[in-house]
């Protein structure tokens, strides 16, 4: 009788012990997921900073551009799709929030080059890079709890 109650008192603590592994290790894999994120989202923003600029004159920028927004696009969804572990559940919140202003300007940016309404104003009245700075920020946050 004491075996088997010595057995289950160590089962107990294996599977709670086991508990504290996976989350810490779903924590670890979510900061790297943040990082990569951040990385691609930093990249982008270097990328087509001047790019956007080019693209007002030149069709064969715009079509460039057009790829790039696309692919960023598609970068923001598998991120804004992956499940944050518990503690991370708000920033992750505030990073999806981020990610999908920065969608609806990428789907802006990208009606805008189809119509042919790609110009300078447009650029300066929809500042698509400040929802990257943000996210660039709030990554350093998750990054932050990760340490």
């Amino acid at each position: 009788m004491l075996l088997k109650r010595i057995v289950l008192l160590a089962g107990l603590l294996a599977l709670t012990g086991c508990s504290a592994v996976t989350d810490t290790a779903n924590t670890v894999n979510y900061v790297k997921e943040a990082k990569e994120f951040a990385g691609e989202v930093s990249t982008f923003s270097s990328e087509t900073t001047d790019l956007v600029k080019q693209a007002v004159n030149d069709e064969s920028k715009q079509k460039e551009l057009e790829s790039k927004l696309k692919q960023m696009k598609s970068d923001v969804q598998e991120f804004t799709g992956l499940t944050p572990p518990d503690n991370l559940q708000e920033l992750h919140g505030q990073m999806e929030s981020k990610a999908q202003s920065l969608e609806d300007g990428i789907d802006l940016y990208v009606k805008n080059i189809r119509e042919g309404k790609l110009d300078t104003s447009f650029i300066e009245d929809h500042p698509l890079m400040k929802q990257v700075s943000d996210i660039n920020q709030i990554y350093q946050d998750i990054k932050s709890l990760g340490n």
